[in-house]
C-alpha cells in the first residue's frame, strides 16, 4: 500500500484528462491505474489454480470487482448478484502492478497471464470467451453501456450540480442522453446545464459546500495571492476532509447531511475569521468592499448584521455568512 501515493497524482491527472470525454475511456483509465489496483487489492487477485498462485497471490480478491459495479458503474441497486461479483473478479485476475518497473509495464500497469483465470465465463448474461486481458476490456464495455450505469452516473451528476435529491425527471433525461451518446460525458453535462431543472430557481443555492469547496471558495472570493497550502491542508483536516484520506472507497459525500452540524459550523466560522485576518498570507490584505462585490448575493438580513458590526469583523462575517455555505 505504500506505493499508492506514488501514483495518486497520475491517477488524478488521468481522471481530469477524461472527465469530459467518453465514460468508457474514463473507466478504462481508472481500471488500469496502479493507484486503483493497489487500493482495491486487485494486484493480489489471482486464479486459485493458476501457475502464479503462490506466496501472496493465493486466490481471488473481489474488492475491485465489487466496487467497480457498486461505486463506479451500476450502483448498489444495479441488478447484479454475488455470482456476478465473483465472475468479474475472475475476469480481472492478473490485472496488477509492476511496482519496481522491471517488467516493461504500461505506466505501472502489468497484466500477469500466469495469474489469470483462463476459463470461459458468463457475466451479466454475456458470454466471456477466455481471452486473457481482452476479457477485462469486454467487461468494461458491458458495464459502460449498461442502462443501470447510465442511471447511476446521471444521478451522481444531477446530485452534484443540482440538488442532494435531484428530480427524477432530470435523472431520466440525462440517462437517456448518456445511452444515446454512448456515454459522452460532455454531451450529458451540456444537457444538464440547459435543462429546465438546472435553471429552475427552486434549486438555486441549494447545495451545501463540502469543506473542500468551502475552503477553495474562501481563497478565491477573498482573492488571496500565493496562499499557504500547508495551512489549507490543515484546515481541510480540521473540517474532517483531509485530501486523499477518505477511509471508505465511496469517497467523500457531497450532501448537506454529511457536513452540516453545529461543530462544523463553528469550525468554518473560526477558519473564516482566521483567513480574514491573514492566516493564509500575512502580506495580503483582504479588502472588504471588493469582497462584498465578489460575493454578490448577500441577503438583506446578512447585510444589516454586517453594517452594524465593527469594520474589522466585516470580512470575516461575509466569509462565514450563511450565503457563503451554499453554492
Amino acid at each position: 500500500k505504500k506505493y499508492i501515493n506514488f501514483w495518486l497524482r497520475d491517477y488524478e491527472n488521468e481522471i481530469r484528462a477524461n472527465a469530459l470525454g467518453n465514460f468508457r475511456d474514463l473507466l478504462g483509465a481508472t481500471a488500469k491505474n496502479p493507484a486503483m489496483l493497489l487500493y482495491l487489492d486487485n494486484d493480489l487477485n489471482t486464479a486459485p489454480n493458476s501457475p502464479g498462485a503462490k506466496g501472496s497471490f493465493k486466490g481471488l480478491n473481489e474488492n475491485y470487482a465489487r466496487e467497480l459495479m457498486e461505486l463506479h458503474t451500476l450502483g448498489i441497486d444495479g441488478g447484479y448478484t454475488q455470482d456476478d461479483i465473483v465472475t468479474l473478479a475472475r475476469i480481472f485476475t492478473g490485472w496488477g502492478v509492476d511496482v519496481k518497473g522491471q517488467k516493461g509495464a504500461e505506466n505501472g500497469f502489468f497484466f500477469n497471464n500466469n495469474r489469470h483465470d483462463q476459463s470461459e465465463k458468463i457475466f451479466l448474461g454475456h458470454k466471456i470467451t477466455a481471452n486473457d486481458i481482452e476479457e477485462g476490456k469486454q467487461a468494461l464495455d458491458i458495464l459502460a453501456t449498461h442502462p443501470a450505469t447510465a442511471h447511476f452516473i446521471s444521478y451522481k451528476l444531477a446530485q452534484y450540480f443540482v440538488a442532494d435529491r435531484p428530480p427524477s425527471s432530470l435523472v431520466d433525461l440525462l440517462a437517456k442522453k448518456f445511452l444515446a451518446s454512448n456515454g459522452n460525458i460532455k454531451i450529458v453535462l451540456d444537457t444538464l446545464i440547459h435543462s429546465q431543472e438546472f435553471n429552475n430557481p427552486e434549486y438555486y443555492h441549494q447545495k451545501f459546500k463540502t469543506p473542500y469547496q468551502y475552503v477553495v471558495f474562501l481563497v478565491r472570493t477573498a482573492g488571496i495571492q500565493n496562499p499557504n497550502f500547508k495551512r489549507i491542508q490543515g484546515m481541510l483536516s480540521q473540517l474532517s476532509m483531509p485530501m486523499y484520506m477518505c477511509t471508505p472507497p465511496t469517497g467523500y459525500k457531497n450532501t448537506q447531511a454529511a457536513w452540516l452540524n453545529p461543530q462544523a459550523m463553528l469550525q468554518r466560522i473560526g477558519l473564516a475569521t482566521a483567513i480574514a485576518n491573514g492566516a493564509l498570507n500575512r502580506d495580503y490584505h483582504i479588502q472588504y468592499q471588493k469582497l462584498e462585490d465578489n460575493f454578490g448575493n448577500l441577503s438583506p438580513r446578512t447585510k444589516e448584521i454586517i453594517a452594524k458590526s465593527p469594520p474589522k469583523l466585516r470580512s470575516a462575517l461575509i466569509l462565514g455568512s450563511p450565503e457563503a455555505m451554499y453554492r
